[in-house]
């Protein structure tokens, strides 16, 4: 008879989670796990997610804590998401490229037209990040996927240094595909829900 016990460890990057098991005889496996989220408005469902465990023998806690390493083909259609915000916080555009596929369509309720092709994605969000302050961040507060799909949906907000910044909540959707064996944006649509004034 095993006997394991579990402690979850809440890690703040979309990477792999590590969790900490102790049991008889130490070796490592991957796990699928199921995690239930309520919905609004919908039944709640089962979201499978896969996770990383490490078990060790050893009573203590393991300290190294390191994420897997994920090369861009295998990442997950929310890594890919992640990385997108990031590039945008950190004025990026380079690194949001590889993300984008060439044929991506981007469709924001606040332009009369959508914005169609890598170019001219890249393009207005080359003009919202030079407009933008480095203090000014783009904060997820959810972020739901489908990965069967490949779909993801984004909650956010901006932040001025730290701070929450008045009517700036929006949302987005993306809908993602592997190109040439990198897994990439071929949708995005969004609006804020509160409009920022500047």
């Amino acid at each position: 008879m095993l006997l394991i016990n579990s402690r979850i460890i809440p890690l703040p990057s979309p990477s792999t989670t590590l969790l900490q098991l102790h049991k008889a005889s130490p070796c490592s496996t991957k796990l699928l796990a199921n995690k239930f989220i309520p919905c609004r408005r919908r039944k709640r469902e089962w979201i499978p997610h896969t996770l990383m465990i490490k078990v060790s023998s050893s009573s203590s806690a393991v300290e190294n804590h390191s994420p897997a390493t994920v090369s861009p083909g295998s990442q997950g259609a929310v890594e890919v998401i992640r990385s997108f915000y990031a590039g945008i916080n950190s004025h990026d555009l380079a690194s949001v490229q590889l993300l984008i596929a060439e044929e991506c369509v981007y469709e924001d309720l606040t332009f009369p037209r959508p914005f169609v092709g890598r170019k001219a994605f890249l393009e207005a969000y080359k003009s919202f990040v030079d407009s933008m302050s480095m203090d000014l961040q783009m904060v997820v507060d959810d972020i739901t996927s489908n990965e069967e799909s490949s779909t993801v949906g984004v909650a956010w907000h901006f932040e001025w240094k730290g701070k929450v910044f008045p009517y700036s909540k929006g949302c987005s959707f993306y809908r993602l595909q592997m190109v040439d064996g990198t897994r990439q944006i071929i949708f995005c649509g969004g609006n804020a829900w509160e409009y920022i004034y500047l």
